[in-house]
């Protein structure tokens, strides 16, 4: 091989690896998007429960509160614990809870 065409192996190489990673980039970018918007339409979502309809059961037997979940107020989603008994909700890292919740999941982890 010669060294021109060794050259240009090498810049194509070059630009291949680098178009890879703008499309890696761009890919994280497009799932961050995905998470961000899943979040906000949450309500939307078939996995959401409506709080009218039920609330998180008991963490254990004798508690009275939930285990930690994702609640939404139709704007925001954050994680809370439920106060099963009284319906009220401690809020674990909640940026501004002014909405009452209306909806929750179960925090499913892989």
């Amino acid at each position: 091989m010669t060294n021109t065409a060794h050259t240009i192996l090498e810049i194509a190489l070059g630009k291949a690896l680098e178009r890879e990673e703008k499309l890696k980039a761009e890919l994280k970018k497009k799932d961050e998007l995905l998470f961000a918007y899943e979040s906000v339409k949450a309500p939307v979502n078939p996995y959401w429960i409506p709080v009218s309809e039920k609330l998180p059961e008991k963490e254990q037997k004798n508690s009275v509160m939930s285990k930690e979940v994702f609640v939404s107020d139709g704007r925001e989603v954050w994680k809370a614990r439920c106060v099963v008994s009284g319906k009220r909700w401690s809020y674990t890292n909640s940026p501004s809870a002014t909405l009452p919740i209306t909806h929750w999941k179960p925090i499913i982890l892989p």
